[in-house]
């Protein structure tokens, strides 16, 4: 199940540090130092939606009592842990930082409180504003109208109130960029029912509301422009909410309440809007488990992920994508109501996907069962070509040996590796020889890179770290480009051979310049060259640049600017 984390106590935002274990705190830091985490959105009061860039873009949601403290964190990072992940961990030291650059007395002195404010306008002075707002705003009536008319079922008042939203932008069966947000006014407005309607635990009800808000912002997305994302966004925290409502509704519903809310789930799941939305299909299955604690219930869901498994074509693009989101979920019923010996047979069972190797092996892990876990990722390195796995699967080796301080096998794996390209470990490799060993080496590496080819960046790192100037510069010979960036380790040894490396890079770069913009390009290209070699050079080459493209005036500003610069 996607890294969902709820009842565990209270948990201030500012003492994460303290909770959450070392490790993962750490992994966060480091995306907030690569500056990863890139967006934090407040959609409603004390629910946080944040992104987090990784290996693929994750989402994070967080929800916060008026005290900060943490009451609800969600991940779709797929990672099956029962701790925090290091996309959550990130969320929230960011969220923490966002949170302490506010200052609450200052926004309270320059925003009046809203109910003491509405509570002193007169009868006369409150219509009067709103007979101004809902002229410039049509949306407002709409919504006062649909409060006066509403249905006695908040169902049916909701989906009206979303439609009407949907239907006002929508001109020529078509809702254009500038549109949708305004679009989806009547959806927000039912997500905010929902989030007092599960913190009221009318679990029901919320999912009732949720799925109204997702069914018809789903079907809005076949004309509508949503290039901005907030479509996605909307379908995304309908999803969280439901995910939310459902587990709130295993302790606060009746067996009667959870037999309907099971029943609308499974019943929205198969519906044909959800045909080429994988994601939210699954998403919607996996908000099942929660209230499949029955037998009777359970049977259903297994059945219905049968079913849909069986629909697929085999050797499909859909059944190679489909299959392993089913089976993923097979495995989430059995972690949140079977033993643990049901949990590893299951994973033994469907070693031949990836996530469920990888899950295996973080297990034996916990369980130090070393050797089960080098036969395990073997296997991987003898079945799986895409290099993302393979780098998993030698990065699980390198850990074991590093846990069995087995130094021979590390040389050994981290050799191979840096011949393969990957440099990510060579400090580590060099820490493993004693500085006498190193040379020689070094020296085997080299000459098997000469041999058999000089995979990058391996290559370069090696040059780089062992400063073999000599080597670098033939490299940048061979790629005049690399100067720009290499200078530093060879200009002091052979400063005329940059020079001239750096000349014919900048000219060749002016000859194919049509536009200020590339023109600026040279420029700083010129910057460097003077950094590199000295200020008479970078004017020298500049000089000639503007003698050669007198026919380019835009270019001879540029170029004249440069002494400014």
């Amino acid at each position: 199940m996607k890294t969902d984390q709820k009842g565990r106590g209270a948990m201030h935002l500012f003492d994460i540090e303290d909770v959450i274990d070392e490790d993962t705190f750490s992994r966060g830091m480091m995306y907030i130092v690569e500056e990863l985490v890139t967006k934090i959105q407040e959609p409603n009061r004390n629910h946080f939606v944040i992104e987090v860039e990784g290996v693929e873009d994750y989402t994070v949601d967080v929800v916060l009592d008026d005290e900060q403290n943490i009451v609800k964190t969600f991940c779709d990072c797929q990672i099956p842990r029962r701790s925090y992940c290091e996309h959550t961990a990130a969320a929230l030291i960011a969220l923490g930082e966002h949170k302490k650059d506010e200052d609450p007395e200052m926004e309270a002195a320059a925003h009046p409180d809203f109910e003491t404010a509405l509570a002193s306008l007169s009868r006369e002075e409150l219509t009067k504003l709103m007979r101004g707002v809902a002229t410039e705003y049509p949306e407002v009536k709409q919504q006062v109208l649909a409060a006066f008319d509403a249905p006695v079922d908040p169902v049916a008042s909701a989906r009206k109130l979303v439609k009407d939203y949907i239907e006002t932008y929508e001109r020529d069966g078509f809702i254009a960029y500038h549109d949708v947000s305004a679009a989806l006014e009547g959806a927000h407005m039912v997500l905010e029912q929902v989030e007092e309607k599960a913190a009221d635990g009318e679990a029901e009800q919320a999912v009732q509301l949720c799925l109204v808000v997702l069914a018809e912002v789903v079907d809005m997305l076949a004309y509508a422009d949503d290039s901005g994302g907030e479509p996605g966004l909307v379908i995304h925290q309908s999803l969280v909410l439901i995910h939310q409502a459902a587990a709130v509704g295993v302790t606060k519903l009746s067996e009667t309440g959870k037999d309907r809310v099971f029943h609308i789930l499974l019943t929205e799941v198969v519906k044909p809007r959800y045909d080429d939305m994988m994601e939210w299909r699954t998403s919607l299955l996996q908000a099942c488990i929660y209230v499949s604690d029955t037998v009777e219930r359970r049977n259903r869901l297994e059945a219905k992920i049968k079913q849909l498994l069986e629909e697929l074509p085999e050797d499909s693009w859909g059944a190679m994508v489909y299959e392993p989101l089913m089976k993923k979920i097979q495995l989430e019923i059995i972690e949140m109501y079977d033993s643990e010996e049901a949990v590893n047979a299951y994973l033994s069972e469907n070693l031949a996907y990836p996530e469920f190797r990888e899950k295996a092996v973080d297990r034996l892990l916990d369980k130090k069962e070393y050797e089960e876990v080098l036969e395990i990722c073997e296997k991987g390195l003898q079945t799986d070509t895409r290099p993302n796995l393979r780098r998993k699967w030698n990065e699980y080796k390198l850990h074991v040996y590093g846990q069995t301080n087995n130094v021979e096998k590390q040389k050994a794996l981290l050799l191979e590796l840096l011949q393969d390209g990957e440099d990510r470990h060579y400090e580590r490799l060099k820490r493993l020889y004693a500085p006498e060993e190193w040379q020689e080496v070094m020296q085997k590496i080299l000459d098997d890179f000469d041999q058999n080819g000089r995979p990058m960046p391996a290559y370069l790192t090696v040059l780089t770290e062992e400063r073999l100037v000599d080597r670098i510069l033939d490299y940048c010979r061979q790629q005049p480009r690399r100067i720009l960036k290499l200078y530093p380790y060879v200009a002091e040894d052979y400063p005329e051979a940059v020079q001239d490396l750096f000349a014919g890079v900048i000219r060749e770069a002016a000859e194919h310049s049509r536009d200020r913009k590339k023109y600026r390009s040279v420029c700083k290209h010129i910057q460097e060259l003077a950094k590199a070699c000295g200020q008479s050079a970078a004017d020298e080459l500049r000089d000639e640049l503007i003698d050669v493209y007198q026919r380019r005036p835009a270019f001879v500003d540029e170029l004249e600017k440069y002494n400014m610069i």
